[in-house]
């Protein structure tokens, strides 16, 4: 298809993120506030669970099963994109509505 490697750098081996691009501009999208992310957090992800069961065997045969579970998950994936647009490309439009 064309594609080949950029000579210095092998993606299954090196990283696109060093000391000089270690955080990246933004914009917080609930309240419209710029933010500087760090691109070194990767990827976090929190998960907690719980759960309950209930198993009775009855004495005519009959059982009674009951299962309870309640979830909570949520994370990040922070890194930089290659075609991430410019933060003067990101406020135009919006300066422009205002």
């Amino acid at each position: 298809g064309g594609f080949s490697r950029t000579p210095g750098y092998d993606g299954t081996r090196d990283t696109g993120t060093s000391i000089y691009n270690s955080s990246m501009t933004s914009i917080d999208p609930a309240t419209r506030q710029i933010t500087t992310t760090s691109l070194l957090d990767g990827i976090s992800v929190d998960s907690k669970s719980v759960g309950f069961e209930f198993h009775n065997a009855l004495d005519n045969g009959f059982t009674i099963d009951d299962k309870f579970r309640k979830s909570s998950n949520s994370g990040s994936f922070r890194t930089q994109f290659w075609d991430i647009k410019t933060l003067g490309a990101l406020l135009g439009p919006l300066l422009l509505k205002w």
